[in-house]
């Protein structure tokens, strides 16, 4: 055993293989990172809320001009049908002329109804019926001799036919192609308000841990600062164990781990949503297709053939692939985005539309995410103080020590004697468990008792004083504590002896083991049991 450089114990032989072994230099328990290591509390880090708001806030424009646009084209169809219903009542209030036959013949004047053996024009029944719009075969066949009461006749089911295609194209924009507009600026509102709600909820409790992480780095920084000061010899004056450095770096770790692991629950938050919304883009483009495209049809029966611009917007629109705007957007934004630096094979999506296809609503995405560079843990990150000597345990290690005065069963408990020289219990190694401590002793302020013999195979010691972690500690108490081997006995007990002013010399503690003085004579016939400390990730 030997006192290193800068004041920390160091065991010149291996631990046992049942000892947990220190921590690493920083002070930070080993975990799996990567990169280079950033500042704990990093404000530049990135949140795409605002971007993937604005992006949901570019579809609800397009699909609401879109929207538009077809209601705009619905007046102007709704004026077309009051058009022909005019044109209708004037067809039909106005006196048509009936030619009747020639004077003194017998055979009825060319265009006249009144005669035997000539038909009037039906609609449907090929006399006069437009080309196109329901033609019947033999379109524009003559049944009989076509006179001036046909061509009227005729222009009356013409209008008709044209009336009712437009009163069908009206109702078809109104109950088919509008409401699905409105029901999908509606879902996707809904969506950028869910997410929107839930990301300001996890930024503002994000935001909570950092000021908790803040606080307690200004606490350590304050703490180290006076320890500098008032520690530059090897023994300074007491303080309060609450104050100790390592203390507060292990609350700095403690509360570090959860600031981090809300980060990265953000971090997994917000790669989700922009992957769902890239998902939703293709739903949503889909979807626009379907609805375009029935309205195309719709638009284009009603004009006929002469009008291909429908067409045209319709096969423009087909032709561009659900995913392309997506691709444009997350390539421009790639800086912005958690997923934009993410390697391509770290996401798979299920890219299957055809829900989307026939029940015109958005599905729920599905992809499956491996690896995101952003994500980091206490290993990529470094804070003010981390590697302080205030902040490095002279000792530590595993203990077993007594449960009470009454029991004989020991448990294991994991114990840190500091540079402010408190003495520190844990339920375990780990700080993400607690980094409050269940026992403090001052150890100038108690008695350290004679250690086992080397013969008797018991490895105790015994520590008298009071534990200045409980609210009222009026009386002192005996803590007796057991070692895994006498060598690690021997460490434990000249670190506590030297730390509170006592330390034996090789001859004393010769004529200690001499004379089988053990720190506590009820034990010597027990059956001890222990309950062993395992490393804690």
């Amino acid at each position: 055993m030997s006192l290193s450089r800068s004041g920390t114990w160091r065991l010149s032989s291996p631990p046992p293989a049942n000892r947990v072994q220190p921590v690493s230099p920083t002070g930070v328990e080993a975990e799996e990172g990567g990169g280079a290591q950033t500042p704990l509390l990093d404000d530049s880090q990135p949140d795409s809320t605002e971007l993937v708001a604005r992006r949901y806030d570019k579809y609800i424009a397009l699909l609401t001009s879109v929207e538009n646009f077809t209601d705009n084209y619905l007046s102007l169809i709704a004026i077309n049908v009051k058009q022909y219903e005019k044109i209708i009542k004037n067809l039909q209030s106005n006196v048509s002329p009936q030619f009747e036959v020639s004077p003194g013949a017998d055979a009825p004047v060319s265009g006249s109804v009144a005669g035997s053996g000539y038909k009037q024009a039906v609609a449907g029944e090929g006399v006069y019926s437009p080309a196109g719009a329901g033609a019947a075969p033999g379109a524009h066949e003559q049944l009989g001799p076509v006179g001036l009461n046909e061509f009227l006749e005729a222009l009356k089911v013409r209008t008709d036919m044209n009336h009712s295609a437009a009163v069908e194209l009206d109702s078809t924009i109104r109950t088919q192609v509008l409401p699905e507009f409105k029901r999908i600026i509606s879902e996707i509102q809904s969506r950028k308000k869910e997410f929107l709600s839930a990301s300001q909820k996890e930024v503002k409790e994000l935001k909570k841990l950092h000021g908790t992480t803040s606080k307690e780095l200004a606490k350590l920084q304050n703490s180290v600062s006076s320890f500098d000061s008032s520690y530059s010899s090897s023994v300074g004056p007491k303080i309060d164990y609450r104050s100790d450095p390592y203390i507060i770096k292990r609350s700095v770790l403690h509360h570090g781990h959860e600031q981090l692991n809300k980060e990265n629950s953000h971090f997994d938050f917000l790669e989700s949503n922009e992957i769902t919304l890239g998902i939703m883009e293709k739903q949503i483009v889909e979807i626009l297709k379907k609805i375009f495209n029935n309205f195309s049809v719709s638009i284009t029966n009603y004009l006929g053939k002469g009008i291909n611009t429908f067409d045209d917007l319709n096969n423009q629109l087909a032709a561009i692939p659900v995913d392309y705007e997506w691709e444009r957007f997350k390539e421009r934004n790639a800086q912005s985005l958690i997923s934009g630096e993410a390697d391509p094979d770290s996401v798979k999506i299920d890219n299957d539309l055809s829900d989307v296809t026939s029940k015109l609503s958005l599905t729920t995405a599905r992809f499956e995410i491996t690896k995101n560079p952003y994500k980091r843990t206490l290993s990529d990150v470094v804070f003010p103080n981390q590697t302080h000597t205030a902040t490095e345990p002279i000792l530590e290690g595993v203990l077993l020590r007594r449960e009470g005065k009454i029991t004989k069963k020991y448990k294991s408990y994991y114990y840190v004697i500091t540079r402010t020289r408190y003495l520190f219990e844990f339920q375990s190694r780990s700080f993400k468990d607690s980094h409050h401590p269940s026992l403090v002793m001052f150890l100038p302020e108690c008695l350290v008792g004679n250690p086992s013999a080397p013969g008797d195979g018991k490895f105790k010691f015994t520590v008298q004083g009071k534990d200045i972690s409980q609210l009222v500690s009026m009386t002192k108490k005996t803590v007796s504590f057991k070692a895994s081997s006498y060598e690690e006995m021997l460490t434990w007990y000249n670190v506590i002896s030297e730390v509170s002013g006592l330390m034996y010399t090789n001859e004393e503690m010769k004529s200690a083991a001499m004379a089988q003085i053990t720190p506590d004579k009820s034990d010597d016939e027990e059956d001890v049991t222990a309950e062993s400390i395992a490393p804690q990730n």
